[in-house]
């Protein structure tokens, strides 16, 4: 029973790894086995063409004998033709042997790196095309360590599928030629080897996959360590606590490396150990037979063919163990991976949203949404309902925690409500293709911007092939966003590269960039999430003009903390504890809502 479901564990982890597959890799996969059988083939020749040749030449008439069995027209031939036309013919047979075999090797490499190209790929692209929620809830280096580290796991497995599918055709077809040979010596020497190898896998096992598990927990953690590091240089450097970080980090590390060698001598060194008890196994057979007074001499071709083949067979034997070793040590990744290669999932139609604009009506509605998030038992957002004209000026205030950037992840899609409905016109944002279209009609500019090690040409067409980047939208959307004086002051211009998530410039200069970058799209609905609170009043005041100058016939939503920023908007939402408590222009919510004039107060924006 036990071995029942050992074999049942093996074949389900086979079947998952197999659906990954493409169409095309399974072709190659299939081609690799046909080529495996003929280097089988070629194999079992080469040892049969050393054991006539062997024959021949310890005794020729016997040996020519025995291969006129075959091959009837070498009866006709003298011992020493028939000797160089043995000793081609092995030539040849060892050639093609091992120019198959390195074709085989060649092939197995080739389809794992392609293989393991194809699944870390489309792990990467399923990631990104979860949903905003998921990644909310996920931890960076746990996707890095998917994307990488598992995945290369996986793809460890799969090189010892094909390492034991190509090998175990050598061992059978040279294991059953061997027998022919010699069936009660070989029989002997092939149950030693298999039951050492059993018996080494029986003690490995267990600890063949925790140190695969562990490898991949060390390799992410440490993973972790230096993402920390570096984000949070600053305060490690200024509480000197780097020796902290570096210490951690070498625990980790070398556990994970230290955990990479225990798999790899698990694998490697059983080789050894039966090689050694190969060799004692036919000196002690050799031993017996002399003392038997069995005529030593005339065992001697059956002794060297064995030995020979013993030695050919041990390689794609170790071969075979090495790969149920990897293929052990991987099933921890399987899992893992599988959700993310999923294959049926299918990137956006976006072929009819060049030829029309399925939403004619840009207004957005809010109708008695609720929502909180999967890990939180409490609302984030209760009942609101509000509605946004096309083309307004609108913003959400309130304080910390009151569930204003909810709203707008909301409302730019990335999120759903838990319970009611946000309409786009007439449209249900849940819809796929209505969502979809949303999503083209936004430009978001959030609190903290994310930027490439690239120029600032391609920050601020961020996303966009350098051949279909116009270069004078980013230069007026520079010039929009008061940053095209910083840029022309560069060496080398919109060229210039800014360095990793922009880290030479300034967190107002940072936040312009993202402007820019908003404006470039030139969308029909631009979103500001507490874009502006790195700028100082004046800057703030000169780029929100030119938002508004570049804007007239857009939808401007924002968050703002200061409510200067938003004096000037056609209504303003304030939020508090998730509730909507109150909305109007401006000068309407002063007069109206205590709660708004609290606010600012504290922002000082009244006295």
């Amino acid at each position: 029973m036990k071995k029942e479901n050992i074999v049942k564990q093996y074949s389900n982890k086979i079947l998952i790894v197999f659906s990954l597959l493409s169409k095309k890799r399974k072709k190659q996969l299939l081609l690799l086995q046909l080529l495996s059988l003929g280097s089988s083939i070629a194999e079992v020749s080469n040892l049969a063409t050393l054991v006539f040749f062997l024959n021949v030449l310890a005794d020729p008439s016997k040996g020519a004998e025995k291969l006129a069995i075959y091959l009837p027209f070498v009866s006709d031939l003298n011992t020493s033709v028939l000797m160089l036309l043995l000793g081609s013919t092995f030539t040849v047979a060892a050639v093609l042997s091992a120019v198959l075999r390195i074709a085989v090797i060649a092939g197995q490499l080739r389809l794992a790196a392609l293989i393991s190209s194809d699944l870390s790929s489309l792990v990467f692209r399923n990631v990104l095309y979860r949903p905003y929620a998921w990644h909310l809830e996920q931890n960076s280096s746990y996707i890095l360590g998917l994307i990488f580290q598992d995945v290369e796991t996986v793809s460890a497995f799969i090189s010892g599928l094909l390492g034991l599918f190509s090998n175990i055709l050598i061992v059978i077809a040279l294991g059953i030629s061997l027998i022919r040979i010699s069936p009660s010596i070989m029989l002997s020497l092939i149950l030693i080897m298999f039951v050492a190898y059993w018996a080494i896998y029986q003690k490995t096992r267990a600890t063949l996959y925790l140190d695969g598990l562990a490898r991949t927990q060390n390799f992410r953690k440490s993973m972790q360590i230096a993402q920390e590091g570096f984000g949070g240089i600053r305060d490690i450097i200024i509480d000197d606590t780097q020796e902290i970080f570096s210490k951690s980090f070498n625990n980790l590390y070398r556990s994970f490396r230290m955990n990479g060698v225990s798999l790899n001598f698990k694998a490697q060194y059983p080789r050894y150990v039966i090689e050694s008890l190969s060799m004692i196994s036919i000196v002690c057979i050799s031993l017996f037979l002399f003392f038997q007074g069995e005529g030593i001499e005339s065992q001697l071709p059956i002794l060297g063919s064995i030995a020979l083949g013993a030695y050919r067979i041990l390689q794609p034997l170790q071969t075979c163990f090495a790969s149920i070793a990897g293929i052990k040590s991987s099933q921890a990744s399987i899992h893992k991976v599988a959700p993310f290669a999923n294959k049926s999932l299918k990137a956006k139609e976006k072929s009819l949203l060049g030829f029309l604009d399925p939403l004619p009506d840009k207004s957005v509605r809010l109708v008695n949404v609720f929502f909180r998030y999967q890990s939180e038992q409490t609302w984030t957002l209760q009942d609101v309902s509000l509605m946004i004209p096309e083309g307004n000026r609108v913003a959400f205030v309130g304080t910390t925690g009151s569930g204003k950037s909810t709203t707008i992840d909301l409302i730019l899609g990335l999120l759903k409500p838990s319970q009611g409905k946000i309409l786009i016109g007439d449209s249900d944002l849940q819809d796929d293709f209505i969502l979809q279209a949303w999503q083209s009609q936004l430009a978001h500019v959030p609190q903290f911007i994310y930027l490439r090690d690239a120029s600032f040409t391609e920050n601020i067409a961020f996303g966009v092939p350098l051949n279909l980047i116009d270069q004078e939208r980013v230069r007026w959307a520079a010039t929009q966003a008061q940053v095209a004086e910083l840029i022309e002051s560069q060496p080398e211009g919109y060229e210039q590269l800014i360095g990793e998530r922009g880290v030479k410039l300034s967190g107002g200069q940072r936040q312009r960039l993202g402007i820019a970058r908003a404006l470039y799209k030139q969308a029909s609905v631009l979103v500001f999430d507490e874009a502006t609170s790195a700028l100082d009043n004046e800057t703030e005041a000169r780029v929100m003009d030119a938002i508004t100058q570049a804007s007239q016939a857009r939808t401007i939503i924002m968050i703002a903390h200061r409510l200067s920023t938003v004096r000037n908007c056609d209504q303003i939402f304030l939020l508090s504890q998730g509730c909507l408590i109150a909305q109007g222009t401006y000068e309407e919510l002063l007069q109206t809502s205590p709660n708004f004039i609290k606010l600012a107060q504290m922002s000082k924006d009244v006295s």
